[in-house]
């Protein structure tokens, strides 16, 4: 379980380990990945990566080896499911930490992974398996 001081508070209440989002919209995914960005933009152990950032060329792999990242948010996975660094990426941190993937459809190739759901209020949105 993790815990950040964002507001609202933000909950990750699982173990370590890869964990798949249902396809629902407005369900606050979005909104998890924008308070995780602004954890990491403070220095946080947080990393988001998105198909923005896929299009760059950004090295996550590179990134997720330098920050030391314990808590990783990968947007839309379903858009580049075939860049091996970024399945690279998502294996090297669910070994020491949380990974969290929106991805519309199922996506047999990351193997084992765990469904995650999000639980809203006003102050904490809780994720939860």
């Amino acid at each position: 379980m993790r815990e950040f001081n964002t507001f609202p508070r933000v909950v990750l209440n699982v173990p370590n380990g890869l964990y798949i989002f249902k396809p629902v919209s407005a369900y606050g995914k979005t909104y998890l990945k924008y308070l995780l960005q602004q954890n990491a933009n403070a220095g946080g152990v947080t990393m988001t990566y998105s198909l923005e950032d896929h299009v760059k060329r950004v090295d996550i792999e590179r990134l997720v080896n330098d920050a030391g990242t314990k808590v990783l948010l990968v947007d839309r996975f379903d858009m580049f499911p075939d860049d091996a660094a970024v399945r690279k990426a998502m294996d090297i941190v669910k070994e020491r930490g949380i990974v969290l993937v929106d991805a519309k459809g199922s996506h047999p190739r990351l193997g084992r992974y765990r469904s995650a759901f999000i639980r809203r209020t006003p102050e904490v949105i809780e994720v939860y398996s």
